[in-house]
């Protein structure tokens, strides 16, 4: 059987353009008028940046370009594992 896409309404799709554009833009203008966090903050003053970059990397991802790789990430299909599970009480462990 082969896997269909699931299909994806036109507020999904029209969401995901304006969001990845948002963030676009606000990552080529960080001196622009908004910036949400000062960058003069240490650690959290480049949080909005990032999320910014990750609301842009989810909007390509969306559109099937996946640029996990450029970071070094392998993207592998999900595996299933089977075995037993066996549930080991921590009270008796030494007793028998």
């Amino acid at each position: 059987m082969s896997q269909q896409k699931p299909r994806r309404s036109l507020i999904q799709h029209l969401t995901v353009i304006v969001v990845g554009i948002v963030a676009l833009i606000y990552l080529i203008n960080p001196a622009g008028p908004i910036d949400l966090i000062p960058d003069a903050f240490p650690v959290i003053g480049n949080l909005d940046d990032a999320t910014a970059a990750l609301l842009l990397l989810n909007a390509l991802r969306f559109y099937g370009v996946d640029l996990s790789n450029l970071f070094g990430a392998t993207r592998t299909e999900d595996t299933v594992i089977e075995g037993e599970f066996t549930h080991v009480d921590e009270n008796n462990a030494g007793k028998r």
